[in-house]
């Protein structure tokens, strides 16, 4: 398998935002940096509803950043 990860809905930290301001490209400050993007958490494609609602009861935001599929 291999994660395809989807990162256009990710909002960037204004400190990120401001280093990339200094030219620093977008694929490097992701390379470089995590950019907020926190931690991931893997679940089957039928969990994702309940395993959202789980999470953001508990306070955390939570978005879909990719996908498990065939290598």
């Amino acid at each position: 398998l291999a994660f395809e990860l989807d990162l256009r809905d990710v909002p960037m930290p204004a400190i990120a935002r401001a280093i990339a301001a200094q030219g620093v490209g977008v694929h490097e400050m992701r390379r470089t940096f995590n950019c907020g993007i926190g931690m991931l958490v893997l679940v089957a494609q039928d969990a994702v509803s309940e395993v959202r609602s789980a999470l953001e009861a508990a306070g955390e935001a939570t978005l879909v950043v990719g996908q498990l599929g065939a290598r």
